[in-house]
């Protein structure tokens, strides 16, 4: 691979710096760019999101529940929607 940056048109690879300029692939002026890794990418944590649509009456229900209880809508959502899946029956 040639080294675009230089005029030397030098060639370089990912590990071994060239011997006209000491370059590697990814350096920007003969220094190395560092990049750390993320610990988790997003949804990767177990939840997924989801779009609800709702009657205004309601959401201002869950509103008004949740300036009581300094909770998000989406926590006060997933509080009351997971014992709510528990006592469901489908009928056939």
């Amino acid at each position: 691979m040639r080294c675009r940056s230089l005029r030397t048109g030098c060639l370089i690879s990912e590990t071994e710096p060239d011997d006209k300029c000491g370059r590697k692939l990814g350096c920007v002026n003969g220094r190395r760019n560092k990049i750390t890794k993320k610990t988790a990418p997003k949804g990767d944590d177990g939840h997924k999101i989801v779009s609800v649509r709702m009657k205004e009456e309601l959401l201002e229900r869950l509103d008004t529940l949740s300036a009581k209880t300094n909770r998000s809508r989406n926590e006060l959502i997933n509080l009351l929607l997971e014992p709510a899946i528990d006592i469901v029956t489908v009928e056939e």
